[in-house]
């Protein structure tokens, strides 16, 4: 059923506009406090006029916006004010125009990106008109597992704030016509100064199910929860994707399926990824161009399956042909390479995945030859950190942003360790899982280098494997 909806054109009055579909929805939960503040904040006004906020208007003091209440176009007011309002920097350039919005991506982020954040504004304007009469602007308030975006935008609905639902979500999609033009999704636009949310996900495997445990911005789990009762699973793997998703891997019966996390916090379900039938191991992990890559273990080779951003995967391809290797581990850095790691007669071998897709080949990382087992993460400084498990202890060992390392040194002397997952988080933090009679630890690298020390979080007793993820952005 459609509804008829204002926007607000840059310069001139409010145009009507019918928007399909809408219907209310809670922001994704892996935004951080203040990007929560930002959808908060404009949840908070859903409803008002052009002179809400208690009757005080909507705009950024010492920029060129004016007061809302004075009674012109004011979704750029409304959009400016809530990003004000949660701290967002260098708001001096905004004004009452809609497209002030694309002069702040030019000048901060080197122009519109491509990819939706709760939080970011969002930019519209039809394709096929050179001037700002039909432009508009709105705060996204969800990324949806399917490509659609919600928004909460000013001057909306016959003039109020109001939220549109499962909107196309993508550059150039079509949104709505106004005045016999159509107007298309332009791109997104990042808020200075705000981080996104520090949450993870640690994923078990007890008696063949996985269940999932999410931990909060403030430090607090919500508790293992059932999340795949299949019975036969073996190996979890655990990505967390820019878009908000998570996307937990499960190995069972030698193929693997893949379940996504939508922002919402509803999952796809699994759904089968790879009928192989011989696969012994899985590792994944996202890159930050929006795509995620699963490896596979058979017959000890690599294989490498890429999903792209439009949710399609290329299938599984070759890395690795060496045929002794018994364990991989897989992160993707903030400078869009990607790293493999495989264990191969106790030794860990790294090979580095370039932006360009190309590989370097697998060259030694740690000699050792007692290795038997090994994660990694990067993190949001651009380092990156492997964990390998030594005769029931965690060693680390940090490749710096030069591409150096620091040598595998003690990180937990438990003696009883035998799996480690390890997820960065967009705070700067790592945090290392460790497995140790069937009960999970988890031990945070703070920003200044320090640990916290293996802490308990699970105590089942039962539990026989592990991964985990966290969003760097």
């Amino acid at each position: 059923m459609s509804k008829k909806v204002n926007r607000l054109a840059s310069a001139g009055a409010a145009l009507a506009l019918a928007v399909a579909g809408l219907s209310m929805a809670s922001a994704g939960e892996a935004n951080a406090a203040s990007v929560s503040g930002i959808v908060s904040t404009a949840q908070s006004q859903l409803g008002q006029g052009d002179c809400g906020n208690g009757g005080a208007g909507y705009y950024v003091p010492g920029s060129g916006q004016n007061n809302s209440c004075e009674h012109h176009a004011w979704c750029a007011d409304f959009a400016g004010w809530v990003w004000y309002q949660n701290g967002v920097q260098g708001l001096g350039v905004l004004n009452d125009m809609a497209n002030s919005f694309v002069t702040y991506a030019n000048k901060y982020d080197g122009g519109l990106s491509s990819t939706p954040h709760v939080g970011d504004a969002v930019f519209f304007h039809p394709n096929s008109f050179s001037g700002a009469d039909y432009d508009h602007v709105a705060l996204v308030t969800a990324v949806n597992g399917d490509g659609t975006i919600d928004w909460i935008g000013g001057n909306q609905s016959g003039g109020i704030v109001s939220l549109n639902a499962h909107m196309p979500g993508h550059v150039g999609d079509y949104e709505w016509t106004s005045h016999g033009y159509n107007v298309n999704l332009q791109g997104f636009i990042r808020p200075v100064g705000v981080q996104n949310a520090s949450i993870m996900r640690v994923d078990t495997v007890k008696g063949g199910s996985v269940f999932d445990n999410q931990r909060n911005p403030d430090g607090t789990w919500s508790g293992a929860a059932l999340l795949d009762g299949n019975g036969q699973i073996t190996q979890t793997a655990t990505a967390a994707l820019p878009d908000g998703t998570f996307h937990v891997t499960t190995l069972a019966n030698g193929r693997v399926y893949d379940n996504q996390r939508n922002p919402d916090g509803t999952w796809t379900g699994a759904n089968l990824l790879d009928d192989n039938g011989q696969i012994a191991a899985i590792s994944s992990t996202a890159l930050a161009d929006g795509t995620m890559h699963v490896q596979t273990l058979a017959q000890g080779k690599v294989f490498d399956n890429q999903r792209n951003t439009d949710g399609t995967w290329t299938g599984a391809n070759l890395l690795d042909g060496n045929g002794q290797i018994t364990a991989i581990a897989s992160a993707g850095l903030t400078n869009g390479t990607m790293h493999v790691q495989t264990i191969v007669q106790g030794k860990v071998y790294d090979n580095q995945r370039n932006t360009d897709g190309t590989w370097t080949g697998a060259a030694t990382l740690d000699a050792n030859g007692q290795i038997t087992g090994l994660s990694s993460a990067a993190l949001s400084d651009g380092t990156m950190h492997v964990q390998t498990i030594v005769q029931g202890k965690v060693y680390d060992n940090q490749r710096n942003t030069d591409g150096t390392w620091t040598g595998a040194n003690l990180l937990d002397g438990n003696g009883q360790i035998t799996k480690v997952t390890a997820a960065g988080l967009s705070d700067g933090t790592m945090h290392v899982q460790t497995l140790a009679q069937g009960s999970v630890f988890d031990n945070q690298r703070n920003t200044d280098g320090s640990w916290a020390g293996a802490a308990l979080v699970d105590g089942n007793g039962q539990i026989s494997n592990i991964s985990a993820a966290g969003s760097l952005k």
